[in-house]
């Protein structure tokens, strides 16, 4: 028996081959494009699944002839794409959960968005599937009387949904932790809520079957090895239960991952999930039986802001985050277009991009010495810090201990940041692949603790 966990993220897919004995006996990557088209960030379909199988066949060519492999996957939430039924043909890219591009619909539906909240248990956003979906319905308007045949006619996926179909075929298929993250599931159900389809204009015949997060996917050969899905979750989801080793944490914790975006993610009691001050209230490990959630709150930026910043100065960021923080007042920052997740969401807070000491910003990295470009990254830093700090006030979290996972967590300047103004300890991951730990778990031990019954 041989278990393969691939974590499919915005920058990076990873995957790991790991026998009975749960040792890791071979690894592989590869980096998906993502692409800037007229304002909207997309991935190509077909660029996408060629740089996912360059991560799935070595794994699976790695295992012995003839063997039987179980394969988990976690994978970026809200991401999707709109396919037709029967040819499979994409009718869109890979619609990137960073793009805005359905951010005016969900504004122009104010008065529902208490109504939205209390039915999918998130704060309405354009990060979310629903607006990017209801935006192809409007863009692809067939004429009066196909109407109806173009809505059977075609199928709105998620990314992991897709993945999974292009593997074993069949009918779709979704668990709870993606198809939340598309705004119309209800949370209490964990089913599609026809009174949100409704209202996005999207037919609820197109979305895929929600199974639960740990559940038969289907089988595929490939290689002369019979591969069965059995688990499909988000990342962050994975994250978690790969940092806790299960579906709460030993101490008292809460985990702060910082990658392309930042999540705050701390344990709910089983059942019906609470509200904690506008944060979210996602599902951890979804089950029809007894499901389990946590309150998360969302820095819709984190490594894009850092890297943005990087590009427009020519500043080396990551060398500068290795250093501690300076005592000098840090200014303060506000960047342009620097979308706020919950519980303090706002898609363009108004602003130039500027520390507020030294002016606008748009400079090179000539006309700013050393001290100064540590004291304006120390002032980035400290600026999502504090949002961590607002998303654990909203949480009414007092954590002991903050477990920092993904590749910006582990630079100095940003640990020391986490420690001073949240007051807690800070304990950093040695493992540096905590979704594919996650994956794991659950493919061992999830159903012996309780994740299917």
């Amino acid at each position: 028996m041989y278990y393969i966990g691939i974590d499919v993220g915005s920058s990076l897919i990873k995957g790991v081959l790991y026998d009975s004995r749960t040792r890791a006996l071979a690894h592989a990557k590869a980096s998906p494009s993502l692409q800037q088209q007229d304002g909207k960030l997309v991935y190509d379909p077909k660029a996408f699944w060629q740089v996912f199988e360059k991560v799935l066949m070595p794994l699976v060519r790695c295992s012995a002839s003839g063997s039987h492999v179980a394969l988990g996957l976690s994978v970026q939430r809200s991401s999707l794409i709109v396919v037709r039924r029967h040819s499979k043909k994409p009718l869109t890219p890979i619609i990137s959960w960073q793009d805005l591009r359905g951010q005016a619909l969900i504004d122009n539906k104010k008065k529902h968005w208490e109504h939205i909240e209390r039915l999918s248990g998130l704060r309405p956003n354009g990060h979310y599937g629903a607006s990017k979906l209801e935006w192809f319905f409007r863009t692809h308007k067939p004429g009066e009387s196909a109407k109806n045949s173009f809505a059977d006619s075609v199928y709105c996926l998620p990314l992991g949904s897709w993945l999974v179909w292009k593997l074993v075929g069949g009918t779709p298929q979704v668990d709870p932790t993606l198809a939340q993250r598309t705004l119309l599931m209800d949370l209490g159900t964990l089913a599609w809520s026809q009174q949100l389809c409704t209202l996005f204009g999207v037919p609820l015949s197109s979305l895929p079957k929600i199974k639960n997060t740990i559940d038969d996917y289907g089988c595929f050969k490939c290689l002369g090895r019979t591969v069965q899905i059995k688990i499909l979750v988000g990342d962050q989801q994975a994250a978690a239960i790969g940092a806790w080793q299960g579906f709460r944490p030993v101490l008292n914790s809460a985990l702060v991952s910082l990658g392309t975006g930042g999540f705050v993610l701390a344990p709910l009691e089983p059942g019906t999930p609470k509200k904690f001050g506008g944060c979210l209230s996602s599902v951890l490990c979804g089950n029809r039986h007894q499901t389990h959630y946590v309150a998360e709150g969302t820095l819709n930026h984190v490594g894009t802001l850092f890297k943005r910043w990087e590009r427009l100065t020519g500043w080396d960021v990551k060398k500068i985050l290795q250093s501690k923080i300076s005592t000098a007042h840090p200014g303060s920052f506000m960047p342009a277009g620097f979308s706020l997740g919950s519980p303090l969401w706002q898609a363009n807070p108004a602003g130039e991009w500027h520390i507020s000491s030294y002016g606008r910003s748009s400079v090179s990295s000539t006309r700013y010495p050393v001290p100064i470009r540590l004291q304006t990254i120390q002032a980035m830093t400290t600026a999502v810090v504090g949002l961590i700090q607002k998303n654990l006030q909203a949480m009414k979290r007092y954590p002991d201990v903050l477990l920092l996972c993904g590749g910006w967590s582990r630079f100095p300047m940003i640990q020391q940041a986490i420690a001073q103004v949240t007051g807690c300890r800070v304990k950093l991951s040695a493992e540096k692949d905590l979704g594919l730990r996650g994956i794991l778990w659950l493919l061992t031990q999830g159903e012996r603790q309780g994740a299917r019954h």
